[in-house]
């Protein structure tokens, strides 16, 4: 396991502005095709954006976040970076995975669910991830844009720092500070992810179940002024591709002390659901924000850092109005680049906890949406007398709680719809098939078959005839009867929808027709 140097710890918090930048900017991913607008970002002003990084040396040996004994104590680390009071582990203070994870594996439907990870890079070569990645199956390994989305080999992702497709700079190593540029994004996803049970590395709160990440880059920079930062338009970049890839969460481990339109923009018209580290400077966010942790809106929970005692840790930031809840953040163990492990102690290290467990619920219902996810973790919260007055839900993360707690959908589940309409074929007989297609996501199948035919039938089957991707378009019909379209989005939601196609076939349409001989009978 590496060794954390204390001299690594303190990072300028505040964001920083590039210079001049007042008037609106389009700022594009490298890509040989025109047509992909969400890699167009028109932004007026180029925010900085940084990673939420707080570490110290190895002490812990267990992931204490998830089943706390009360056998271990560490130092404090202060919003200087230096140590302060000692922590004494508290049994009880937990998310309560253990008790949450058995009810999980008898009650939940386990649907396939995809997270978004925009920070630093991802080691993808990291053994306790493996299985864990998503893939782009419409993407070839081949120097192609196989997709047509406008990036070239997107396999795992992306990497929008570098406009590249490789997502973890391995070269990176700092021998001062003994850490890889991308191993605050690879420690993010060991706590959502990392294989439980393997006999190696560490568990993540989501690695049993049907949890894929996608792996986005919008982040990088070695030690120093510029360790974990990026701006405004790769993390647009990067929302706009997590919704278009499929991704119904997103964990953003980072921030800045500006407020950023373009960024709240995004966030406010996307369907996902972003957890949010809410810093660590040890203020209260209700008067001096950071961003995009302290947006008011309905899909963003923001997280505060609390210690294994209970108690808030002295360099998170709080705030009952602007911060939501607590979850463990600090003497976090988890996954690091090139096969290690490490401890690192922030509300960087919170908000995975509450993204691996938004991962669980979202796999636990057939639907599940943004609004509701975050209504569901707010109100099963354990309650703290330490977190009184200091988050608006006054309590911590607690797993058992939230997939105990009763669920009715407070909305239609929207977010992939599909509807037919028919029309008359100018100049011919039949009927012009109308698909379309509401959704911000890409689609990956779709397909027509005579017939009305479940959706079952077309999953085991898989029957019909292949159309194109797009979202609208049109089929012509030449026979009468009943027609069942089959859609698939990136993340995996499937629909159907029948039609019933009524014309009449012109005769001349209708082929030859057999004509019996005629002949006269003469009298002989």
């Amino acid at each position: 396991m590496r060794k954390w140097d204390q001299k690594g710890v303190a990072l300028a918090l505040s964001a920083l502005l590039c210079a001049n930048l007042f008037t609106p900017i389009t700022i594009q991913a490298k890509t040989e095709d025109e047509g992909n607008d969400y890699l167009n970002v028109e932004v007026k002003k180029e925010y900085v954006y940084h990673t939420f990084q707080l570490t110290n040396d190895p002490f812990a040996k267990y992931q204490w976040a998830f089943d706390n004994t009360g056998i271990f104590k560490y130092k404090e680390i202060l919003p200087s970076g230096y140590y302060g009071k000692t922590i004494y582990s508290k049994a009880g203070v937990d998310i309560g995975l253990e008790k949450g994870l058995a009810y999980y594996k008898e009650h939940a439907v386990n649907r396939p669910i995809i997270v978004a990870i925009i920070d630093t890079g991802v080691d993808t070569k990291q053994e306790d991830l493996q299985g864990h990645l998503w893939i782009n199956e419409l993407e070839k390994e081949n120097k192609k844009d196989d997709d047509a989305n406008g990036l070239k080999d997107d396999i795992n992702g992306w990497n929008f720092y570098d406009n590249s497709k490789y997502l973890c700079n391995y070269a990176s190593f700092d021998e001062e500070y003994q850490e890889y540029e991308d191993d605050h994004g690879t420690h993010c996803a060991g706590t959502i992810v990392a294989t439980p049970n393997n006999g190696i590395g560490v568990a993540g709160i989501a690695g049993d179940a049907n949890v894929k990440l996608m792996i986005i880059k919008a982040l990088g920079g070695k030690e120093g002024e510029d360790a974990g930062t990026g701006l405004t338009s790769s993390i647009v970049q990067a929302i706009n591709y997590a919704e278009k890839m499929g991704a119904q969460i997103c964990n953003l481990s980072f921030g800045g002390d500006e407020e950023d339109s373009a960024l709240k923009q995004v966030m406010k018209e996307s369907n996902m659901l972003f957890i949010c580290a809410s810093g660590n400077d040890g203020q209260d966010t209700d008067k001096k924000p950071i961003y995009p942790a302290s947006y008011e809106l309905p899909n963003v929970i923001s997280v505060a850092n609390i210690n294994s005692d209970g108690t808030l840790a002295a360099s998170s930031n709080y705030g009952v109005q602007s911060v939501d809840l607590a979850a463990p953040g600090s003497e976090i163990v988890s996954t690091l680049v090139g096969n290690d492990y490490g401890r690192m102690t922030g509300t960087s290290m919170a908000a995975p906890m509450v993204t691996g467990a938004s991962a669980l619920l979202y796999s636990f219902y057939e639907n599940m949406t943004a609004q509701d996810a975050k209504n569901i973790i707010l109100n099963s919260t354990k309650k703290l007398s330490t977190l009184s007055g200091k988050v608006k839900t006054g309590g911590m993360l607690d797993i058992e709680a939230m997939l105990k707690t009763p669920y009715t959908p407070s909305t239609e589940h929207k977010e992939t719809e599909l509807t037919l309409s028919l029309g008359e074929l100018e100049g011919s007989y039949g009927k012009n098939l109308n698909i379309n297609v509401d959704s911000k996501r890409d689609l990956v199948e779709v397909r027509i078959q005579k017939g009305e035919i479940s959706l079952e039938e077309f999953q085991k089957q898989k029957g019909g005839t292949a159309l194109k991707l797009d979202k609208v378009q049109q089929y012509k019909i030449k026979e009468p009867g009943t027609y069942t379209v089959y859609i698939r989005d990136r993340a995996g939601i499937e629909k159907t929808e029948t039609v019933q196609a009524d014309f009449t076939i012109p005769l001349k349409a209708k082929g030859s027709t057999h004509k019996s001989k005629i002949s006269l009978l003469k009298e002989s």
